[in-house]
C-alpha cells in the first residue's frame, strides 16, 4: 500500500492494484486488511505531528513559569 500511495496512486487505485496483484475479487476487503498497519502508522505519524505542531503552539504562546 505505501509504495502505492508513494507512487501517487490514492487509496481505491491502490487497492484496486493490490486485487489484481494477489488474484482477489474486485470486491475484496482483503487489501484494507492487508494494509492496515499501512493505515495504523499513517494515522499515529499523522496525529504525532498535530500534537507536535500543537504543543509548540502552546509553548509559543503560554509564557514560561518563573519569567
Amino acid at each position: 500500500m505505501r509504495l502505492y500511495q508513494d507512487a501517487g496512486n490514492d487509496v481505491d487505485k491502490a487497492q484496486e492494484k493490490l486485487r489484481v496483484f494477489f488474484g482477489w475479487s474486485k470486491a475484496s476487503n482483503m487489501p484494507r486488511l492487508y494494509a492496515k498497519a499501512y493505515f495504523e502508522t499513517r494515522l499515529a505519524e499523522v496525529w504525532d505531528e498535530k500534537f507536535d505542531h500543537f504543543v509548540d503552539a502552546l509553548r509559543r504562546t503560554v509564557p514560561e513559569a518563573g519569567r
